[in-house]
């Protein structure tokens, strides 16, 4: 057409096959929900974990133990009614959530009191091959007002971050990747602690192929 006049009405046709294109690079997503009280009695739950010395103990005091991540972590009290029927629950609520078989493998509880917070951390593991297939929960039987805020931070290219704060309350549950970064501020109710539950997933059937394929390049 070089050299041509085009009319105008037709110019703006030939623009049309130019137009740009937003295509999205990163979706992340966390997944709120609750668990109703024909699911879970809070309060019987709430009484079976406060009700068990789930201390985690070191053998030497002055030696980290891998397990021992914060003070506020405890071990989760197995064989008791409500905790059973808990884990039941929670596993058929991640699976038809997420639309996928997932396997329990780790769960733990946590109790914040008059002013303790939990730092910023993630479930991440070097055994996930493929990060987006591995998920963490976590729920609240006991967050009363004035609870610790639950806070998620991604970090794109090491430049670009995104908060997003939540006020939980009693009954809430998260479901989110394994390596998303969290953390609370501190609670500031004087009277009644904030209990919650944590747990990771893995998918029934564990793809052990590696996301990026660098083998062409192997030296000899």
């Amino acid at each position: 057409m070089c050299g041509t006049k085009i009319p105008h009405h037709q110019r703006l046709i030939l623009v049309s096959f130019f137009m740009s294109e937003r295509i999205n690079l990163l979706s992340i997503d966390i997944i709120k929900t609750n668990l109703d009280e024909y699911e879970i009695n809070n309060d019987e739950l709430i009484n079976e974990i406060d009700s068990f010395d789930g201390l985690i103990k070191q053998q030497n005091p002055y030696e980290h133990h891998s397990a021992y991540s914060v003070h506020e972590d405890r071990l989760f009290p197995f064989g008791k009614n409500e905790c059973d029927k808990f884990i039941s629950c929670i596993s058929d609520k991640v699976n038809k959530s997420l639309g996928k078989e997932m396997v329990m493998s780790e769960i733990w509880t946590i109790t914040l009191e008059h002013g303790q917070s939990v730092a910023a951390h993630s479930h991440k593991s070097i055994e996930h091959i493929n990060p987006l297939d591995y998920y963490s929960i976590v729920y609240f039987p006991s967050a009363p007002e004035n609870s610790a805020d639950l806070t998620f931070m991604v970090n794109a290219c090491n430049t670009i971050d995104k908060n997003i704060t939540f006020t939980p309350t009693s009954g809430t549950l998260f479901i989110f990747n394994s390596y998303i970064l969290h953390m609370t501020n501190r609670h500031r109710n004087k009277d009644t602690k904030r209990i919650s539950i944590s747990a990771n997933f893995h998918p029934q059937k564990i793809e052990n192929v590696v996301m990026q394929d660098w083998s062409v390049y192997r030296a000899r």
